[in-house]
């Protein structure tokens, strides 16, 4: 790296710098802190992912700091398609986004009421619970007995229920209205089971399970309050009606802040193509779709925003697809 010379007050050379030695260092986790290599340092490629989110912050320090003689530095992240380093770069950039937004979703105490209703070990919920996620409190709902046990005992400072989503909504319901900041989810896919009959709330018998999990916890949101699910993509693109039908319902009452097509690689061993969308609660229901929407209500997201098509599209999406 060298070092650069020392300046006195009138801009003199006090004492000669060091020329650099090396044009490329490759480091283990040796080098994450307390080495100085950002004088002349200009690109950083990891070539692997750390869990967390603030190991990777000290990595890219080691370039991005005070004292580098760069106008750009560049940083890569390599990832392939199904591996577990993708699946931790989605959950650290959902953390990323989420983070500032943080400060308007606190209610009572100051703290964050935060729902997944279909936690499994906790992958969204671990994501969401590192550096700047301090005021955040879980409440994590997962059906399997068996998963559910393993989070409990990962995670024995937030609580975790073994239940249907539909039992806990039916009985939690009144307490949780209008209260929650953040509901986040990866809801199960294809047709809901015998548990549907356990919530029995006329305005929620759809029979697809994602569309059940989006609806209900996208509704227990807080004025305001920001919901992140990760589901098939006919609910945003589909044209049959069933897709038209919720996605007036979702919009006349949440209003659509982001979404990102994911990989179809993202589940290894299943060709499923889903949507990453970030919703904000309106805090109340809309007589009509608000004229911006109606593109969105039409299919045609993508369409305004193909930046937001991450990979390349092999065929139009337009069909229903529930994995």
């Amino acid at each position: 790296n060298g070092t650069p010379p020392v300046l006195d007050e009138s801009g003199n050379i006090e004492q000669e710098g060091e020329a650099p030695e090396y044009d490329i260092i490759i480091a283990n986790s040796v080098a994450y802190e307390g080495i100085d290599l950002h004088i002349r340092t200009c690109l950083v490629h990891h070539l692997d992912l750390p869990w967390e989110p603030a190991t990777l912050q000290q990595r890219n320090g080691r370039a991005v700091r005070q004292g580098n003689t760069q106008a750009v530095i560049g940083i890569y992240y390599y990832v392939s398609q199904g591996s577990i380093d993708l699946d931790v770069y989605k959950r650290q950039e959902l953390a990323r986004i989420l983070r500032p937004h943080l400060a308007a979703l606190k209610g009572e105490e100051g703290l964050v009421q935060a729902l997944e209703p279909a936690a499994g070990i906790g992958r969204f919920v671990n994501a969401l619970s590192r550096d700047g996620f301090e005021t955040v409190s879980w409440t994590a709902v997962e059906y399997s007995q068996v998963s559910s046990a393993l989070l409990r005992a990962m995670r024995p400072d937030i609580r975790v229920l073994h239940s249907s989503f539909e039992k806990f909504v039916s009985e939690e319901e009144e307490r949780l209205a209008g209260k929650l900041g953040l509901v986040v989810s990866n809801p199960p896919y294809g047709q809901r089971g015998a548990s549907a009959n356990e919530d029995t709330h006329p305005d929620y018998q759809d029979k697809k399970a994602y569309v059940y999990f989006l609806r209900r916890g996208l509704d227990l949101l807080m004025p305001g309050g920001i919901g992140v699910f990760l589901i098939p993509y006919g609910f945003l693109t589909g044209t049959d009606d069933e897709s038209l039908r919720v996605r007036k319902l979702v919009l006349g009452r949440h209003h659509l802040m982001s979404s990102y097509r994911l990989p179809s690689g993202l589940f290894p061993g299943a060709n499923i193509v889903t949507d990453l969308l970030l919703f904000r609660a309106r805090g109340g229901q809309m007589d009509e779709v608000w004229e911006d929407d109606l593109p969105i209500l039409e299919g045609r997201y993508y369409q305004l925003f193909p930046q937001h098509l991450l990979g390349t599209e092999m065929k139009d999406a337009q069909g229903e697809q529930d994995g």
